[in-house]
C-alpha cells in the first residue's frame, strides 16, 4: 500500500532555451537575483535532501547586461511546472 506522502512528484526539468528568473537563495553559488538562460542541463543533484539541477547557462544580472556562460546548481522549485509539449 502507497501511503500519500511515499511519493514524491519528480521537480521538473529545466528547458534548454528557457530563461529563468532566480532569487539569490535559489541558486548556488552567488549573490544577488540572477537571470539564467538554460543551455545545458548536466544533471539533478540534492543538497540538504532538497533536489537541485546543476546546469550550464548564459547568466546575466539584468536583461541589458551582456552577461557570461557558467555553471550553477538552481533549485529545483524555482524551476517552473513541466510544460507539456505543444502548450503555450
Amino acid at each position: 500500500m502507497v501511503t500519500p506522502h511515499a511519493r514524491r512528484p519528480a521537480p521538473a526539468e529545466p528547458i534548454v532555451g528557457e530563461t529563468l528568473h532566480l532569487r539569490e537563495q535559489d541558486y548556488r553559488f552567488g549573490v544577488g537575483a540572477l537571470i539564467a538562460t538554460v543551455s545545458f542541463v548536466v544533471d539533478q543533484v540534492y543538497f540538504d535532501n532538497e533536489p537541485w539541477w546543476h546546469i550550464r547557462a548564459w547568466c546575466r544580472r539584468a536583461m541589458s547586461d551582456p552577461g557570461a556562460q557558467r555553471e550553477l546548481y538552481v533549485r529545483a522549485r524555482a524551476v517552473p511546472p513541466a510544460r507539456h509539449p505543444g502548450w503555450v
